[in-house]
């Protein structure tokens, strides 16, 4: 089955603003079956390429803090435009001012489905060309981007930074057990943050998140 695939090599980051953003800078190719999400033409250089030049940080930060809901928030036509529904599915969104493709990810039952566009972000003299849409074994997909994830986390700790809002966000999606995960499930169906729920909330999701239970993808 068609499955996402993130190559990157690291590079010296130096003179970027933030240690977590000039620890991970790299070369970043993201491809979905052979097809590159990242194929680009760079008007400055006027060459194309397969790749794009970026910190990962603030790629694998939007990764760990949509987690839950983009393992299991649905489409819902009364919320897909609201631009709070497009921040936690769509990687344009927060880019950071950083050229990063225009990839939206929604669940859907097992599956997961992507969708990526032609844009040239603001602040660059880059424009991704490709477009397209796939649909990826939806376990899977958090496997390749949790694999992601542990690898920016794993180059934060190398150069001895610690504490960012990733890794404290990463380490807390991993240590949720079973009846966690059926809360935070609901929650994310909801379009809720588990994180940050009111005592109202909490109850609203409680009572069947103890019945639904599982689903951690870690």
């Amino acid at each position: 089955m068609t499955a996402i695939n993130f190559q990157f090599d690291w590079h010296d980051g130096k003179g970027l603003r933030g240690p977590e953003l000039a620890s991970t800078f790299a070369s970043l190719r993201i491809d979905v079956g052979r097809r590159p999400l990242t194929r680009v033409f760079d008007e400055g250089a006027r060459t194309l390429r397969d790749r794009v030049f970026v910190p990962l940080y603030p790629v694998a930060e939007w990764l760990a803090s949509n987690w839950w809901f983009l393992a299991f928030e649905h489409e819902n036509t009364l919320k897909n435009d609201h631009p709070a529904f497009m921040r936690r599915h769509s990687l344009g969104t927060s880019t950071d001012g950083y050229a990063l493709p225009d990839l939206t990810v929604i669940p859907s039952g097992g599956r997961t489905q992507i969708r990526w566009g032609e844009r040239q972000p603001s602040q660059t003299r880059t424009v991704f060309l490709n477009s397209g849409s796939a649909l990826l074994d939806r376990e899977q997909f958090m496997h390749d981007c949790a694999s992601f994830i542990d690898a920016v986390v794993d180059r934060l700790f190398e150069h001895s930074i610690s504490s960012t809002f990733l890794q404290d966000e990463w380490a807390a999606i991993q240590a949720t057990d079973e009846e966690q995960a059926g809360f935070c499930k609901m929650a994310a169906g909801l379009g809720w943050d588990p994180y940050d729920l009111d005592d109202k909330k909490q109850r609203q999701v409680m009572m069947p998140a103890k019945k639904l239970g599982g689903g951690s993808y870690r």
